[in-house]
């Protein structure tokens, strides 16, 4: 908007296939304005694809992380123990979580986009994922939802390791 009740004209972001996921929040450091994060599917394979900016979405281009499955869920939110908020994606059998990080743009602690996503395999296909206080910890909680409609709480290792621990049938 600008503040008159009336919105601009619409701007057009191209994408190399169909979205299957999208949500809007922070992405790595809290800047209050609203990051996007859009998982679609290509030739190539499944892609994530992060916009963010200080100056907004459409100012940069897109991070982008190659998934090794179709995305069918997204949660923004601070995972580890740091500050900074992170990306968990339901793909396929998989769990990726991207660590977030300072400034994505600048990539100033050294870090490439591929070095902060973790694949976690899991024994079921995730039907969708996500996270809050569910139990009482300082540190949010994974919660994954199978096919069976079984919800299981995701738990990562300060080692890094993740497992998966059946919640209620």
């Amino acid at each position: 908007g600008r503040g008159s009740l009336a919105l601009g004209e619409p701007e057009t972001i191209e994408l190399e296939g169909p979205v299957t996921a999208l949500i809007a929040g922070e992405v790595n450091r809290r800047d209050g304005i609203p990051d996007l994060v859009v998982s679609i599917h290509t030739d190539r394979g499944a892609e994530l694809l992060v916009f963010q900016s200080p100056m907004g979405v459409l100012h940069r281009p897109p991070l982008r992380y190659d998934l090794p499955g179709v995305v069918t869920s997204l949660v923004l939110d601070r995972l580890d123990r740091d500050s900074y908020f992170d990306i968990a994606a339901a793909a396929g059998d998989r769990l990726v979580w991207i660590a977030g990080i300072g400034d994505a743009g600048a990539h100033s602690d050294g870090t490439t986009p591929e070095s902060r996503l973790k694949n976690y395999p899991l024994p079921f296909p995730v039907e969708a994922v996500t996270t809050g206080y569910f139990f009482g910890k300082k540190q949010n909680d994974l919660i994954l939802l199978s096919p069976d409609d079984r919800l299981f709480s995701f738990k990562i290792r300060d080692s890094g390791e993740g497992f998966p621990c059946l919640l209620y049938t």
